[in-house]
């Protein structure tokens, strides 16, 4: 998954420790410079009622940690690679606009220096 990340210049970090006051859990592939969380679930650890639940009230947590954050499936790693990509976009451009919002609800950027777009 890396890979097809790397192709299209996103840098990702995978297996991260995430959380906000506390540790929510291990992310299969998070953005350093973006609060962007990707998961990607299988059906041999992902289908089942309990992990099914599991995974949402993860994914609740995550969210309220203040991560955006979507899922793939393995399948989609080996036979629609550009599902991920576009997913991986979409949460980039969601984390923006969400700092700018948050950006200009508090008088402006942080910082004074020109920001670089880090896609």
């Amino acid at each position: 998954m890396r890979q097809i990340l790397d192709m299209r210049g996103i840098t990702v970090r995978s297996q991260v420790d995430s959380g906000k006051d506390c540790w929510t859990g291990r992310v299969d592939f998070r953005r350093t410079t973006l609060p962007v969380v990707l998961e990607v679930q299988s059906e041999e650890f992902h289908v089942a009622l309990t992990d099914a639940e599991h995974d949402k009230a993860r994914h609740e947590q995550l969210v309220a940690d203040g991560f955006v954050y979507d899922e793939v499936w393995d399948t989609d790693v080996w036979s629609r690679p550009w599902v991920i990509v576009e997913k991986v976009e979409a949460l980039i451009a969601e984390a923006k606009a969400l700092r700018a919002a948050k950006d200009d609800a508090e008088g402006g950027p942080r910082s004074t220096k020109p920001q670089r777009d880090r896609t």
